[in-house]
């Protein structure tokens, strides 16, 4: 009876555990990818985040890397606007690498383009690492409507 009894104790509590641990799993996920994403936002696009133990505690370790900025940027497929207008309020070459500033001025262009009564869509973005350099040379495409 009683190794019965342990039994269905075991059955009900090893899903629990099981969950307990893939939601821990999936926390400890999330936490890699916002850090990953934090450095990424810094420029430091090639960063490694690895989860050690040590001892009862986990412990992020972070290899960050080169800290790229933006090297050419150029912009292709635009008729309405000239490419350098377009480029006055992007990123500038030899500033810090953001893919949150690429998307700000990618957002802002298809807003320019809709002020004008038009509209344009990004078709591709191409990122060229430079290691040697430590820079991006970014290339979009824009498609107009």
């Amino acid at each position: 009876m009683l190794l019965i009894a342990g039994a269905i104790v075991l059955a009900v509590t090893l899903p629990h555990a099981i969950a307990q641990t893939a939601q821990q799993d999936a926390e400890e996920q999330a936490a890699i990818t916002r850090l990953s994403e934090a450095y990424c936002e810094m420029g430091y696009m090639k960063t490694i985040v690895t989860l050690k133990e040590s001892g009862p505690a986990k412990v992020l370790e972070v290899i960050p890397g080169t800290k790229y900025k933006f090297g050419q940027i150029s912009v292709l497929g635009v008729r309405r606007f000239a490419p350098d207008a377009l480029l006055e309020s992007g990123p500038r070459s030899g500033g810090a690498f953001s893919p949150a500033q690429l998307r700000i001025w990618i957002s802002q262009v298809v807003s320019k383009y809709e002020a004008e009564g038009a509209s344009a869509r990004p078709l591709w973005k191409t990122l060229e690492f430079d290691d040697t350099n430590g820079s991006i040379a970014v290339t979009v495409e824009f498609e107009e409507l």
